[in-house]
């Protein structure tokens, strides 16, 4: 293992499962619009949000991500530098 895995360990978001990478899409871009508006409104990353919308048309919902609540969530104390 290198260093710089030793150093994330225990860091960041939980794991999602196995993803598939080969997997990408560029929409066009008033379907793009339409994606990063209902995703932001739902507190989800974009590429969740298309996630979750093809779990669903594939009959796979137990799959869905759930939403992040981003209202809730405090700002963190940060001290100030000169």
């Amino acid at each position: 293992m290198d260093r710089m895995s030793d150093n994330r360990r225990g860091r960041g978001r939980p794991s999602k499962g196995e993803r598939d990478p080969g997997i990408m899409c560029r929409p066009p871009a008033p379907v793009a619009e339409i994606i990063r508006a209902r995703a932001e409104a739902l507190g989800m990353y974009y590429g969740e949000y298309v996630s979750a919308i093809l779990s669903e048309y594939v009959g796979l919902s137990y799959l869905l991500p759930l939403p992040h609540d981003i209202e809730s969530q405090e700002e963190l104390p940060m001290p100030r530098t000169a």
